[in-house]
């Protein structure tokens, strides 16, 4: 089996990048403005998952994991989860937010919890996903990277 990276996306990879969030009818919008802030995943030179983050001062919302459905339940959204939070820890990222309409239970094994939508911050309330590319029903999910102990 071909090994599989995951990188720094670049502006180079976003009209494969958009390609996979409308395969896996995930929204695009604010993709292209926030390009930097995503990892991807390759096999072959072929782009097969992503994970995004927006940030919004010391906090930031994920967005955009989206895993190829011939990659899908091989634990790739795993990694590529893993690897953000690893990389939003090492920016000195505070807390970590996201909206769901599927994956609620996925994300809360990386120990993201049930939010009221007004209980993120406004500034992340202000972007594009709560605003227009995510339904009033999604959920809202919040991690706390902080170590309080």
């Amino acid at each position: 089996m071909p090994d599989i990276i995951l990188r720094a996306a670049t502006l180079a990879d976003l009209p494969a990048l958009e390609a996979l969030l409308t395969t896996t009818e995930l929204p695009r919008d604010g993709v292209a403005a926030n390009v930097a802030g995503f990892w991807i995943a390759e096999e072959e030179s072929a782009l097969i998952g992503s994970i995004g983050l927006e940030r919004y001062a010391d906090a930031a919302l994920v967005r955009s994991v989206a895993v190829a459905p011939h990659r899908q339940r091989q634990r790739l959204g795993h990694r590529l989860v893993e690897r953000l939070i690893g990389e939003a820890s090492a920016e000195g990222i505070d807390t970590l937010f996201l909206l769901t309409t599927t994956a609620e239970r996925f994300f809360t094994g990386f120990g993201f919890e049930v939010i009221p939508r007004d209980a993120a911050p406004n500034l992340v309330r202000s972007s594009v996903q709560f605003t227009s590319s995510c339904s009033e029903s999604a959920t809202v999910m919040r991690l706390s990277l902080r170590d309080d102990g």
